[in-house]
């Protein structure tokens, strides 16, 4: 008898505890949102590039992959939606700049395959993310090619950000930091 009651008691503290914590406000997960995004010390926060979205580097590094034998470069973004209202269909398309084109193995500058999303206030807090992760041509190579590393990295920090959505369309040029 004394386990059932220690048993239900626990159960009933659990629904308590689980009703409680879903009986949060709209905002919280708008604010809390917000709080991981505007988190600079996980990436740069750029909000000033548009008026409808801030831009988050989440990562932007140059970094040798054992596997492939091979430097490559990692780039996360994510986009947040700043206007309070929702967006319908937004799809984000990044252009790499073609000056650099000679330090990607696979000489794509442009990606832009993915799935629209809509961005809803309250919803998506911390909006969209996106992250490649882009294979460096080998040093001998690019030493045959007459191309200068060091002149190629800095070029790649200059990437097109294009975002459209129902009903809107808009370019943001971003400058990412220098690779090392």
């Amino acid at each position: 008898m004394r386990k059932s009651k220690t048993l239900v008691l626990i159960l009933t503290l659990l629904l308590i505890c689980t009703v409680a914590g879903c009986a949060e406000d709209e905002n919280s997960a708008e604010e809390k949102g917000d709080e991981f995004f505007y988190d600079e010390s996980q990436g740069v926060v750029q909000n000033d590039l548009s008026d409808n979205f801030d831009v988050k580097v989440e990562e932007w590094k140059y970094y040798f992959d054992k596997e492939a034998d091979q430097d490559r470069i990692l780039l996360s973004i994510s986009i947040k939606n700043k206007t309070g209202k929702r967006i319908n269909n937004f799809a984000g398309a990044f252009v790499l700049n073609e000056k650099a084109v000679d330090l990607i193995a696979n000489g794509i500058l442009k990606y832009d395959k993915y799935e629209p999303y809509d961005l809803v206030p309250g919803e998506t807090a911390n909006g969209v993310s996106y992250s490649f992760d882009l294979l460096v041509e080998k040093d001998d190579w690019l030493e045959k090619k007459g191309a200068d590393k060091q002149k190629l990295l800095s070029e790649i920090r200059f990437i097109a950000v294009e975002l459209k959505w129902d009903g809107g369309e808009e370019t943001i040029d971003l400058v990412c930091g220098e690779l090392e």
